[in-house]
């Protein structure tokens, strides 16, 4: 059940199946502004009994506030223009799960073995943001049912693990091309070698 979710959570799509939260509820939707079927009174606190429903059938539907923090009546309005482009823009942007996976292990990867003192604070960083995305999903994975709210917060870290472990590849490889160029005499240290032996055989 575990590796599952696991694996679910880490899937190239995004899906639900039976039993579980739609995916929906975390997806941007084409709304509309809801028809009153009840009657809004001031409630006593503004965060409960105040959010009528919006949207066509149940998985979709989304809440909004009928009053504010005072008391005071709302007039919501939709910005249509960026609710659809919100619809469209979620269609093609967004972090797949393979490439969260791929994060993980070009983290670990980057930091294993032995790496400069001077790159172990970036290594460091690059585990830790890791393996706080990693654990979050594991805990959840098993100690709570499947909902693609609990990998909010990996979107955030496992992508700022990879890009650190990344960075940290390309330094780690910098020192043996460094080395290696070292190896043979620059050409600027060869001119005044050159010029100084010239002179000599001048005045010799």
């Amino acid at each position: 059940m575990v590796g599952a979710d696991l694996a679910h959570y880490l899937a190239w799509t995004r899906s639900t199946g039976r039993g579980q939260d739609p995916v929906a509820h975390w997806q941007f939707a084409g709304h509309r502004l809801p028809t009153r079927w009840y009657r809004l009174v001031p409630p006593v606190d503004p965060y409960r009994g105040a959010l009528p429903p919006i949207g066509g059938a149940a998985p979709a539907q989304s809440t909004l506030a009928s009053y504010g923090l005072h008391g005071q009546r709302l007039a919501p309005q939709l910005w249509r223009a960026g609710q659809s482009w919100l619809v469209g823009y979620q269609r093609v942007a967004f972090t797949p799960g393979p490439v969260l996976a791929a994060c993980l292990v070009l983290s670990v990867a980057a930091g294993a073995g032995r790496v400069p003192a001077g790159l172990r604070r970036l290594r460091w960083d690059a585990l830790f943001l890791t393996g706080s995305g990693a654990g979050l999903l594991l805990a959840t994975a098993l100690s709570a049912v499947f909902q693609y709210r609990y990998l909010l917060p990996v979107l955030v870290l496992l992508p700022a693990g990879g890009a650190l472990g990344l960075e940290l590849l390309v330094r780690r490889a910098q020192p043996a091309r460094g080395a290696a160029a070292g190896s043979r005499p620059s050409r600027s240290a060869a001119q005044p070698a050159a010029l100084s032996e010239q002179v000599g055989q001048r005045h010799g």
